[in-house]
């Protein structure tokens, strides 16, 4: 075993139990060699072989096995990890969309995707737009997350929606979803959206905000996530219930934008299959 060890670490450090050997060199405990003059011989005796190298090559030999073990343990354990890594899943925000009720449906908007009806209000021009971006910072926070540039993405929506007029909105965004090679597409409306009108401490009207936003699955046309949020402001005095929000909105009257911020923190909680 001794002489297997040596015979490894030898290697490693570059040593090679070859080498001329004087007159009447030892070659073995109590035996001489007398024919070894201008020879080369291999041998081995591994006590024959210590005699070959300086002494500090005997403690030395330890050291450079500590490594070679080390290194390999390293390596190892980056194969595993690296095989063990996640992909990040990859996703297109298509551009959320303002949700009017046409004029005979009142005040009730239907969302495209899950056919549920909901009650609707005023919404602010380019509203889409602040909570969409609300919406891609915070994927921005999370891990385990890849972005489609947005131009790309939009480019691709506009022209198989213009080219599958009469084919359902899911089928669109499975084509959609196909090409860009994304696992899934996030697809968001937003039903309400009104400012508050006052200051912090003293507001007339509150803010108000309604709005959904659906991952959907690329491979199946499936929704596997729905974020939710609906909410009017409202004083302590008229809901004692809704305390802890008030106070996580710094005990003031928020924005419409500080409201949908607070709402979206809110469905991110649940958003599915990536670490935060």
């Amino acid at each position: 075993m001794l002489n297997y060890f040596w015979k490894k670490i030898s290697c490693i450090a570059g040593f090679v139990c070859e080498t001329p050997i004087p007159k009447a060199k030892r070659i073995g405990i109590g035996k001489l060699n007398p024919d070894a003059v201008g020879t080369k011989r291999r041998i081995q005796n591994p006590a024959t072989c210590y005699e070959m190298f300086p002494k500090f090559a005997l403690w030395f030999t330890p050291v450079i096995l500590v490594v070679f073990l080390a290194l390999s343990i390293t390596v190892q354990a980056e194969e595993k990890n690296a095989g063990n890594a996640k992909s990040p899943m990859r996703i297109a925000v298509i551009s959320f969309q303002s949700l009017i009720p046409g004029e005979e449906q009142g005040n009730i908007v239907i969302c495209p995707l899950c056919g549920i009806g909901y009650s609707s209000g005023k919404i602010l021009k380019g509203s889409e737009k602040i909570v969409e971006g609300i919406f891609v910072d915070k994927l921005h926070e999370l891990k385990e997350v890849e972005l489609i540039p947005s131009d790309k993405v939009q480019g691709v929506y506009k022209r198989i929606a213009s080219e599958s007029l009469k084919e359902p909105l899911m089928n669109i965004l499975k084509k959609v979803g196909k090409e860009l090679g994304t696992d899934v597409l996030a697809v968001g409306y937003v039903y309400r959206y009104t400012e508050r009108e006052g200051y912090k401490y003293s507001a007339e009207h509150p803010a108000s905000v309604f709005f959904e936003v659906h991952l959907i699955k690329t491979i199946n046309g499936s929704i596997i996530w729905r974020g939710f949020f609906d909410k009017t402001q409202k004083s302590l005095m008229e809901d004692v219930f809704q305390i802890s929000s008030f106070f996580r909105g710094g005990g003031t009257w928020m924005t419409a934008r500080q409201l949908t911020e607070q709402g979206m923190n809110k469905i991110f909680e649940t958003f599915p299959g990536v670490e935060h």
